[in-house]
Order: C-alpha cells, then structure tokens, then sequence
C-alpha cells in the first residue's frame, strides 16, 4: 500500500509537466519575469480555430518537447501579434502558428513560422538557448566556417543584411572551387546571394569533369536545383522574370545532363513560377500555375498530387478570401481518393480542407475515414484530430 502511495504523486507529477505552462499578463510583466528569473520567453502567436495551431499545441504538450520549455523559458501565448514587439504592427499580414523566442534582456534571439515538429521545437529552443555560447565562439575564432555559420544564423534574427553582408565577406576570400564544398556549401547555400550566378556558371563550365569524376552520386545533382531556388529568390526580390526564366533553362539542361526523365520545360516553368507568384504574394497568378501544373502533369499521380495539395493549402489557409481556392483544393483531394480510394491522405486533406472552411461535421466524416485508412504512425495524431472535431461538434 505504501508502494502505491509512493508512486501516485509521481504519477501526477508526469501527467502536469506533459503540459506546456503559460504565463498571463501584459508583455512588460512577462518581460520583467523574465529578467528577475533570467530566463528566455517563448512567444507562441496562434488560436485552435487554425488547424495547424491545434496541431502545433499536440507537438508542444508532448512531454519531451513540454519539460524543456517549461524549465527553460517562460511561455507567454498571445492572440494579437501587436502585444510584442518583432511581431506585427498596422496592416501586417502575421502566419499562425509563428513562434519567437527572446533572451531575458528582451532581445529577439530565434523566430519561425508555421507548423513545425516535435523535434524541430527542441532544435529551435536549444539554438536559441546557446546564443551566448555562439557568440563567443565567434569572437575566438571567426574563420571557422562552421562557427561562422553558427554566428550569422543567430545575427540574422536581428539584421539579416549585417548576416548576409558578414558571410560574404568572408566568402570573397575562398577559392570559387571551394565553395562548392563542405562545410563552407552551408554558408553559399544559407547566404551567398551575391554570387550565385558565378558559381552556376563554374560548374557548368565544368560539368563534364565533374560527371566523369563523380557520376550521379556528386552533389552537383543536389546543388543545382539549390542554386537554381536561390536565384529565384533574387528573381522574387527583383521582380526580375528574366532572372526567373534563366533559372528554369539552368534547371532543365542540368536534369537533363543527370539523366532524369525526360519532363518538359513547362513543367519546371510551371513549378517556378508558382513559387515566385507565392511569394510576391500574387495569390490568383499562384492558384492558376498550380492548377494548372496538377491538371498537366500530376493528374494521374497520387503522391506528387497529394504533396501539392498539402503545399497549396498551406498557402490557401494564409489568404482571408480564400473560398474558391479551397474549392480548387477540395477537387485535388477528390482525385487523389479516385486514384486510389483508400488513400488516408485522400481523406486526411480533404478533412483540412472542410476545416478550414469551419465545416466540422464533414472534417470529422473525412477524418474518420482517414483514420480507418491509416496504417501509419501517423494514426496517433489522426486519433487526436477526430476526438478534437468531436468536441468542436459538442460546443456548437
């Protein structure tokens, strides 16, 4: 009997800490909190009407992800992204979930959008914890270029120009034949914004001894779609479409140098310009590329069609009128079902989709279809999704 007594309050104590504890107040008193117990603030931005909010709670409950943040930090959840500074002001359009982290003297160390995992949570606490630590590091020995990294990751949440201008300094030093190798790849691939059309150039002045060198394991495989994403980013920063188009001929004479199949020009276009259009926020010019990519190419492939419809809806879920997109959406998911019907991810997208739309009685249909389906590990969150829509079916 006493054993059971003995074990009964550890027994509590687990099941309080597999909870991620937040602190009320304003902002300042969170703040003053802080620096009074010198620990760093996590910022959580987001509301369980947003099914990716709901999802993200799930990842930071789990005990592992819980009892590092509850020891570590102070959680401070908001609904209104102008309660701290770094987050949104008049006008700014905020994602859900966006997660931030400050040190205890207030300054913004880490912040990242969207769902992330389990793991990533524990990536991104750790990192910013360490904060101190890299920049020590970098004071003792700024050419190492894996400190260096270190370094300018942690700068970038403050300036990323200052990162940028840092790094490629640095880089200007190294042999252009270098850079394509590890570990100063990492630094090209996270900052050399300047100069990546040089180093397209070199290997592609060089692709032949690079292929009898190395064959298909070389990373060149691997860094030039990298490379080609980077000088859309310029394209995008530029508003530049002939930048643009360069990289989609770039991309299509290196796949097909690697032997891939042979896809059409159009098809990467399409890709592409998606991309571009979603990130100049051309919501209607996005919608349109991606239908039309799905409709050509993806129409009779249900992974490639099921993996854009989780991409597109992302961006559907981040646009307020947004109503004939979801409709477009829900068209992808029926196919993926018609290919194959009993495809979990089928159903699973399609109860994101009724979700999103409030619909919670047809979530909860699909979603339970989806869990029948389901032979993953991906089950566990399933379960938890239908339970949820059941208790949002309850409250209305």
């Amino acid at each position: 009997m006493r054993i059971i007594f003995t074990i009964l309050p550890l027994l509590a104590s687990i099941l309080v800490n597999a909870q991620l504890h937040f602190t009320e107040g304003t902002w300042e008193e969170v703040s003053a909190k802080a620096m009074a117990e010198e620990k760093y603030i996590f910022v959580y931005y987001c509301d369980d009407s947003f099914l990716f909010c709901v999802q993200t709670m799930e990842e930071l409950n789990t005990r592992q992800v819980s009892s590092l943040y509850n020891d570590k930090f102070i959680n401070y959840w908001i609904n209104d992204p102008e309660q701290v500074p770094d987050l949104g002001g008049p006008n700014t359009i905020v994602v859900r979930p966006t997660m931030l982290i400050y040190d205890p003297e207030g300054e913004l160390v880490s912040k990242w959008e969207r769902a992330p995992t389990g793991d990533e949570l524990i990536q991104y606490a750790e990192r910013a914890l360490r904060a101190r630590e890299v920049i020590e590091a970098y004071q003792t020995n700024s050419n190492d270029p894996e400190i260096l990294l270190d370094f300018a990751n942690h700068l970038r949440f403050e300036d990323e120009d200052s990162a940028a201008a840092l790094v490629n300094a640095h880089l200007k030093r190294v042999a252009l034949e270098d850079l394509i190798q590890p570990p100063y790849w990492a630094l090209v691939n996270s900052y050399h914004d300047d100069y990546e059309s040089d180093i397209f150039q070199y290997i592609w002045d060089n692709r032949v001894p690079f292929h009898q060198a190395y064959g298909k394991d070389f990373e060149f495989y691997v860094l030039f779609p990298v490379l080609q994403w980077k000088m859309v980013k310029k394209a995008v920063a530029k508003r530049d479409t002939l930048l643009l188009d360069h990289s989609i001929d770039l991309k299509y004479e290196v796949m097909k140098l690697a032997g891939a199949d042979t896809l059409p020009r159009d098809y990467f276009a399409l890709q592409t310009y998606a991309h571009y259009y979603d990130n100049t926020l051309d919501f209607p010019r996005y919608f349109a590329a991606n239908d039309r990519l799905v409709r050509q190419y993806l129409w009779g492939s249900n992974e490639e069609l099921m993996n854009r419809v989780t991409l597109v809806a992302k961006s559907a879920m981040a646009v307020s009128d947004n109503e004939q997109y979801l409709d477009h959406l829900h068209e992808w998911a029926d196919q993926c079902i018609a290919l194959d019907d009993q495809s979990w991810r089928g159903y699973m997208a399609r109860a994101n989709l009724f979700y999103a739309q409030k619909n919670y009685s047809e979530s909860q249909s699909a979603g339970v279809l989806a869990l029948q389906f389901c032979e993953e590990e991906s089950c566990s969150y399933l379960e938890f999704f239908v339970e949820h829509l059941e208790n949002k079916l309850k409250e209305e």
